[in-house]
């Protein structure tokens, strides 16, 4: 294939402008009453979502095409509450026995 995977394509398979992604995300938020949002917003969300899901900042820098980790760890480096949980009753299942 002459284009590889893209996202965002035009009707013949070519790439798109990332200008005109941009300006037909923004027209899609403001019919949906949700102007204060953008294609940023929306890759920051998944990004965050991905990493609350996963834990593996590996895993998000994959996903957002980042060429080092130190990059995506910049960002999005702080540690979820449900994996801080996890690790607290992990080690308070190795330190006292199965709870």
């Amino acid at each position: 294939d002459q284009w590889g995977n893209l996202v965002f394509c035009n009707e013949l398979g070519a790439p798109i402008d990332a200008t005109g992604v941009s300006k037909q995300f923004k027209g899609i938020l403001v019919g949906v009453g949700r102007a204060d949002l953008s294609l940023k917003h929306a890759r920051h969300t998944c990004a965050t979502l991905t990493y609350s899901a996963t834990g593996d900042l590996k895993v998000v820098q994959a996903r957002l095409g980042h060429a080092t980790l130190a990059t995506t760890s910049k960002f999005y480096a702080g540690v979820p509450d449900h994996v801080a949980r996890g690790a607290s009753e992990a080690n308070a299942r190795l330190l006292f026995g199965a709870s």
